[in-house]
Parts: structure tokens; C-alpha cells; sequence
């Protein structure tokens, strides 16, 4: 009998302190609660970006095609590094208005597309002409200088 004894008393003295412990907390005021702030504020550690990815994804090289039934929207992005680093290996000093995207279709037929600088977007009506992957490249007087390949369409 001594053991339950024993546990009834001090499950009885941490109810009473648990009470006491709940019924001392301070209760807030509806006065002291911010008015018009219901957003959450917290902090986050500084080690955490040291993991960031040095290049975002709006930095890198890009080229896509988007096909619907009669227009593509190409999307593309050069680095300004890559562009110079490219110009510099193939021994061209061109502009950036001399820049176009090149379509191919499944038959090897192809529709050159202006895109006149190293970044943007653009819909272009290709009525009949399907294409299936596109090169992004510089004329050079009629010649053309294919740079980056998009992955082909599916």
C-alpha cells in the first residue's frame, strides 16, 4: 500500500504545480496585441545562404521553343561572359543585331528568325512550317555561326 500511497502524492503535488504554474502566467490584454499586423515575422540563419546557387537561373544560357498549333515562342538567354567568351574563341567581332535563331523542321528545311540581341522572347507564326529544333547563331555576312542548340521538340 506504501508504493500507491507514495504515487498518489506526488501525482497530486504536480497537478497542484502545474495549476499553479498555468493560473501565475500573466494574461494578455486584447490592448497589448498589435493592431493591423497579422503578418509572421521570423529570422533565418546566415549559414544558410552560403549554399545559394551562384548563377540563378535568369543567368544562364537558354534556348527553347514552345510549339503551339500554328506559332512558336522561342525564349532565349546568352550571358554576357559567354557571349564574349564565344566571339573571342571563333576570332569574330560581330554585334549583337546580327544574332538569329534558326528553325529546322523534320526534312532539314529552315526558316531563320531575327532576334537582333542575347536575350528575350519572342511568337512567331510558322503556319505550315513545324519545326523540330532551333539553333541560335550569328550571321556573319551570309554565312551563319551556330552557337547553342535547344532541345528538339517532342
Amino acid at each position: 500500500m506504501t508504493p500507491l500511497l507514495f504515487i498518489s502524492i506526488i501525482t497530486l503535488v504536480l497537478v497542484i504545480l502545474v495549476y499553479w504554474i498555468l493560473a501565475s502566467l500573466e494574461k494578455r490584454s486584447a490592448e497589448d496585441e498589435p493592431e493591423g499586423d497579422n503578418t509572421l515575422k521570423f529570422e533565418t540563419a546566415q549559414e544558410l545562404f552560403k549554399f545559394l546557387d551562384p548563377q540563378p537561373a535568369c543567368e544562364q544560357d537558354v534556348l527553347r521553343l514552345q510549339a503551339d498549333k500554328e506559332y512558336i515562342k522561342l525564349y532565349w538567354n546568352i550571358s554576357s561572359e559567354t557571349w564574349d567568351s564565344t566571339m573571342e574563341k571563333f576570332g569574330l567581332i560581330v554585334q549583337r543585331e546580327n544574332v538569329i535563331i534558326r528553325l529546322y523542321d523534320s526534312d532539314s528545311n529552315i526558316m531563320d528568325v531575327p532576334v537582333n540581341d542575347i536575350q528575350g522572347g519572342q511568337k512567331v507564326k510558322t503556319e505550315k512550317f513545324q519545326p523540330s529544333y532551333a539553333v541560335l547563331g550569328i550571321k556573319v555576312k551570309e554565312e551563319f555561326v551556330p552557337l547553342f542548340l535547344s532541345r528538339s521538340l517532342e
